[in-house]
């Protein structure tokens, strides 16, 4: 156990007492000299051991007071390290491990005493290995932070050999002489699914919506309470008449005479500020008239909640339809 410097000192300047005091002794038992010159002699002895003795303890609570506020930088940056929500990975100039924070261990299966030490590789995936190796001898590492410096997505392995999907950003820094880097990871597999998981809802959604038997109609929210049509399926396409560049991007008084439209605003309005479906007629003007097209409106949220767009739906038959004079 490391002495205290309180008591290391008071060791030290019994150890120097007890030196002068043996060194009078020995003069007066030798007879060396006067006994006031050996005396004055001795004490000059004394004091540059006092000195010595004070000087040697100073340093020691210097040093231990420096080795103190390294551990305690130590352990606040492994604290601040270990409690981030994103693993840090620390390497050298050569791609090995040097520090492997809690998140880290967790994200990858491995404790930090058994992957420290190890190459970059060793997290990477077998296909990975042979390109990163080669890039690494070409480039080297600060090639490759040069190139992930903005957040980027690659393959990790946990230690079970389970693949995932983590995000990267990597910088540069030194100690000392020696060129350190961090990366810091982010797991993103769940956030990957979820976007899978939703392009696969949107192409079942997109494939429904076109080959729907209904006559469907999508009204995008403008700017100010307006309207556009924003798309429409094949059978509403088919049904009247109209190709669907001819009309997409168009407000309902476009689409129809103002009087006849001026109705139907008030409905999409309705639905809108209401968050609620309701029936209403959509007109439509071609070169035969305005169509008369009774329809269901419902309104259509995005992700955050907001009204975006409005569905209308219409399953009527082709003598529902009022021919109205244009």
């Amino acid at each position: 156990m490391q002495a205290k410097p309180g008591r290391a000192a008071g060791a030290v300047l019994a150890g120097a007492l007890f030196l002068a005091t043996g060194v009078i002794a020995f003069d007066v038992l030798r007879g060396a000299g006067p006994p006031a010159q050996a005396l004055a002699t001795d004490a000059l002895l004394l004091g540059a051991l006092v000195a010595v003795a004070v000087i040697a303890v100073r340093a020691r609570r210097a040093a231990a007071a420096a080795a103190d506020l390294l551990r305690r930088s130590e352990a606040r940056h492994r604290s601040i390290l270990d409690g981030s929500g994103e693993a840090i990975i620390i390497i050298d100039d050569q791609a090995t491990i040097c520090t492997f924070n809690g998140t880290a261990e967790r994200m990858f299966g491995y404790a930090a005493g058994d992957i420290v030490g190890s190459s970059l590789e060793r997290l990477m995936t077998d296909g990975a290995r042979g390109a990163h190796a080669a890039y690494l001898a070409a480039n080297g590492v600060t090639a490759m932070v040069e190139a992930v410096k903005l957040r980027t997505t690659h393959k990790g392995v946990r230690k079970t050999g389970e693949v995932f999907t983590f995000e990267l950003t990597m910088t540069e820094w030194r100690d000392g002489r020696r060129r350190m880097f961090t990366g810091a990871m982010r797991d993103v597999t769940e956030r990957e699914r979820a976007a899978q998981a939703l392009l696969a809802n949107q192409a079942r959604y997109a494939e429904l919506y076109e080959n729907s038997p209904e006559l469907l109609f999508i009204y995008a929210v403008g700017s100010g309470g307006g309207f556009l049509l924003e798309s429409m399926n094949r059978a509403a396409e088919e049904y009247v008449g109209y190709t669907r560049s001819a009309i997409v991007g168009r407000t309902p008084d476009q689409l129809a005479l103002p009087e006849s439209a001026r109705p139907f605003k008030r409905a999409l309005l309705a639905c809108l500020d209401t968050r609620a479906s309701l029936k209403d007629e959509m007109p439509l003007r071609t070169d035969r008239g305005v169509f008369s097209l009774p329809v269901t409106l419902s309104p259509m949220e995005d992700a955050s909640g907001a009204i975006t767009r409005i569905l209308a739906s219409s399953r009527a038959q082709p003598s529902a339809l009022e021919v109205r004079a244009a």
